[in-house]
């Protein structure tokens, strides 16, 4: 993420990629990468929960959105001696709404909202066939951040 989002923001600023040119296999594995991958995730989803194609694919988000806690939950289990554990409310205790769900999820939300808005700089700025991959990984990076709240 910081090696795209870097990328997007110096290619943004000065109209080119900053790094030599991005060709061949350098640049088309990781975006096939990133397909099998959700192709790989979604078959997994469907075949653990005997479930059709498109529910498998409509719980990619709650995947996504759930891999960002788990991971920073790891981080602080080991940075930190003595944590608490948190336990998530199990029964509903009035409405939330969209804006109590981007203040919890306030640091995920800006990295997605960052992510999202460099690509789209670096496209405006530097349009070209490998601008365009690059700024797709990212799109799907700040998409999996947008997904928290």
């Amino acid at each position: 993420m910081a090696l795209l989002l870097g990328t997007a923001i110096a290619t943004a600023a000065h109209d080119r990629l900053p790094l030599a040119q991005i060709t061949g296999a350098a640049l088309v594995i990781p975006l096939l990468f990133l397909v099998f991958g959700l192709l790989r995730a979604v078959w997994a989803l469907k075949a653990s929960g005997s479930i059709p194609w498109g529910d498998a694919a409509s719980a990619l988000p709650v995947w996504f959105a759930l891999s960002w806690t788990v991971t920073m939950a790891d981080v602080r289990g080991l940075l930190v001696f003595r944590a608490r554990f948190l336990r998530t409310p199990k029964r509903r205790q009035g409405i939330s709404s969209w804006a109590q769900a981007l203040r919890s999820a306030r640091f995920e939300t800006t990295l997605g909202t960052v992510a999202v808005l460099a690509a789209l700089a670096m496209e405006v700025r530097a349009l070209s066939v490998t601008t365009t991959i690059l700024a797709l990984l990212l799109l799907f990076q700040g998409s999996v951040y947008l997904c928290a709240p």
